[in-house]
């Protein structure tokens, strides 16, 4: 096979998907520059991320694990309990190759920026992307509901605001130490999964900042009194509705969102034509995008493989993000029959089932088979799967 061309590759976004691409694609040999309408990699929110096992995995192959040890922790268990009196439903094991990791958001993309860097990639800050030449081939991904570059590859894919809403409050160590119950919260390194009623929370410890991240996600989110109900992201002085949402929770919970130094709101949006499905997939992105890339021996291949690119991703962002749209709602049942279904199955689950399981894309959400297809990612046998695919429909067409 001829060598790989060395293609000069503009990326539009310095967030965590545009950053990884940015190495992944470097890493290659290509000459890649990012473009950041920001001025640094602290404007943005600093709200706690999951990286899932897929995407640790293709960090952990770039050699990146010890730079992500420094910014991230691996949680270990997920402990879910119930919103009443926070007993524990179920704990289940995340370790290994399925272990799932938790950092903040500014501090991921500070770790992917300086990586980037040190793949060869130039990153700019500061430099809004005004237009785009629709003739260049482009791909879009994890590239958020306001992008530029998105309204102009896709003008008719118009944005709605949902009746989705997340709350986040994080609390300095020393606040979480002043009582027994949170301060052995703080020192659990596992991730917390708080199942309510239509509304549910995650948290967990972020070390490296020295406080705790609590989000509290409302699936039906009906604030009145909202007097900023269209913006998407917003800080907050104090958390009045939620501590009133929160009347009927067990005493720690509502004792975090009163002991937080900081208040983040932000808005669930729905588009169409927007690939994706949260920073691991944004990562599985940059990691299938460079391979494919990799078969580009002339510039007239690239037309092609960026369509290979499209074809090969989106069934599987489709059906993650139909998955985390299935657990907020199951995580958020009204107490009754269907939240009794639900605790008893968790409490049955056991995560080691999977460790061997063929994956399934269709099987039974929750089961081994398809936790197998949701943990386990090989990004060559996806791109020989859609190389061939795409050499099938160009033979099926003759």
């Amino acid at each position: 096979m001829p060598p790989a061309l060395k293609l000069k590759i503009t990326i539009i976004g310095a967030g965590i998907a545009g950053l990884t691409a940015a190495i992944a694609l470097s890493r290659q040999g290509n000459i890649v520059t990012v473009y950041e309408r920001r001025k640094n990699t602290n404007e943005q929110s600093g709200s706690g991320v999951q990286i899932q096992p897929t995407g640790v995995q293709i960090l952990k192959s770039w050699g990146l694990e010890d730079e992500l040890r420094k910014v991230a922790h691996e949680s270990g268990e997920i402990k879910l309990r119930r919103w009443q009196n926070g007993e524990v439903i179920a704990v289940q094991s995340r370790r290994g190759q399925r272990g799932q990791w938790w950092g903040m958001r500014n501090d991921l993309r500070r770790f992917l920026y300086h990586a980037a860097v040190a793949s060869g990639a130039v990153v700019h800050f500061g430099r809004k992307a005004k237009s785009v030449d629709l003739d260049t081939p482009a791909v879009t991904f994890d590239d958020g509901t306001n992008s530029a570059v998105r309204t102009a590859i896709h003008p008719n894919a118009k944005s709605k605001v949902l009746d989705q809403c997340v709350f986040q409050a994080q609390i300095p160590r020393e606040a979480m130490y002043e009582s027994q119950d949170t301060k052995e919260l703080y020192d659990d390194p596992a991730t917390h999964l708080w199942l309510g009623q239509d509304l549910f929370g995650l948290s967990s410890v972020s070390p490296v900042q020295s406080l705790y991240d609590f989000q509290l996600g409302f699936v039906n989110y009906t604030n009145k009194d909202d007097p900023n109900p269209a913006q998407l992201l917003e800080s907050l002085t104090e958390a009045k509705y939620v501590n009133e949402q929160l009347s009927g929770w067990n005493l720690m919970v509502r004792s975090l969102f009163k002991k937080a130094n900081k208040h983040l709101k932000w808005r669930i949006v729905e588009a169409p034509r927007l690939d994706t499905a949260g920073s691991s997939m944004g990562i599985e992105d940059a990691a299938v995008l460079a391979e494919l890339l990799t078969h580009a021996v002339a510039i007239e291949n690239v037309p092609h493989l960026t369509k290979c690119y499209d074809r090969a991703r989106h069934a599987r962002i489709e059906k993650v993000r139909e998955y985390s749209d299935f657990m907020g709602k199951m995580m958020s049942y009204p107490d009754g029959k269907n939240q009794q279904h639900r605790d008893q199955m968790l409490r049955s689950f056991d995560p080691n089932q999977s460790l061997n399981a063929a994956p399934s894309m269709t099987a039974h959400y929750g089961s081994a088979e398809w936790m197998t297809w949701l943990d386990v990612f090989d990004v060559k046998e996806t791109v020989k799967l859609a190389l061939e695919n795409a050499v099938d429909k160009e033979r099926a067409k003759l």
